[in-house]
């Protein structure tokens, strides 16, 4: 299918014409992470890598704990994947569920935790949830509002499993942000490589994600950024878009970045993301919101 990109009211981008819910169900389920082999998902990691994983947790937990002075006490992870999110909490005394289109890659990396798991389309789980009354402390949206047909529609979902306490953290690639548009007014790209539908349907920076979010009814608590990786697109001898060759060692030096700041404590590291975000720098952005 072809594709095209149409601007939403709210200023992110969308994929045109958008995958019906069945085309996206049976891509997610059957194909993406059993086809995928990438610097995000891998059927085993090193121990470098898994620190560099397990970085997301422990900044979620510290950030849930600057806010609230208080342990995470229920956890839901929508669109769990591999389940590293979840399985952090649930060592740390954590009350988790999660859930995800498939089981392929959980079953791999943390099949221990596979009790709390329900292999089920996301909106169909929360409206169970909702249904049921459930509420939840912390909702984690890991890499999951640019997969959807309508993420307005599945935040507004998640608005009703939350109480007047409870956080909400999201995180999504950083689309169509200045730099990349830089990158390509410099010739230093020569196409728009983030865009790959059906893999990702819509496209925030953090101006049109903030927008969402508040026309939602959310407040921001924290914004922050992760390693900005495309800095590496600068430089001609290690743009890995031009070469994909040059990938490997992209994210390897992101990996290394990213411990190097850790080693320096999670308050420095939010610090630094924090200011990262705000200047629209980061391949991803990390926002804890809470209900108004």
């Amino acid at each position: 299918m072809n594709y095209t990109k149409k601007k939403h009211p709210m200023g992110f981008y969308q994929v045109y014409p958008v995958p019906s819910q069945e085309e996206l169900d049976h891509f997610y389920g059957e194909e993406y992470f059993q086809a995928r082999k990438s610097y995000s998902y891998s059927y085993d990691y090193s121990e470098d890598e898994m620190q560099f994983i397990l970085t997301q947790p422990v900044v979620a937990d510290y950030v849930w704990k600057q806010a609230r002075n208080k342990p995470v006490g229920k956890l839901i992870d929508i669109g769990c994947g591999e389940g590293f999110f979840a399985r952090y909490f649930y060592d740390h005394g954590c009350e988790i569920e999660c859930c995800d289109l498939s089981s392929f890659a959980i079953k791999r990396h943390n099949p221990d935790i596979l009790r709390f798991f329900t292999k089920n389309n996301i909106l169909k789980e929360l409206d169970k949830k909702i249904t049921d009354n459930n509420r939840f402390d912390f909702i984690n949206l890991s890499n999951v509002l640019e997969h959807v047909r309508d993420p307005i529609i599945l935040l507004e979902r998640v608005k009703k499993i939350m109480g007047g306490d409870s956080m909400l953290r999201i995180k999504v690639p950083n689309e169509f942000s200045t730099l990349q548009q830089m990158l390509l007014d410099s010739n230093r790209i020569s196409s728009e490589y983030w865009f790959n539908p059906p893999g990702h349907l819509n496209f925030f920076t953090l101006t049109s994600l903030k927008e969402v979010l508040a026309s939602c009814g959310f407040r921001i608590v924290k914004v922050l950024a992760d390693f900005p990786i495309e800095v590496f697109l600068l430089n001609k001898y290690s743009n890995y878009v031009v070469d994909k060759s040059k990938g490997a060692e992209a994210h390897s030096a992101r990996v290394v970045m990213e411990r190097y700041l850790m080693d320096h404590g999670t308050d420095k590291y939010v610090d630094f993301m924090t200011t990262s975000a705000e200047v629209g720098l980061g391949r991803s952005i990390i926002v804890f919101v809470e209900v108004l």
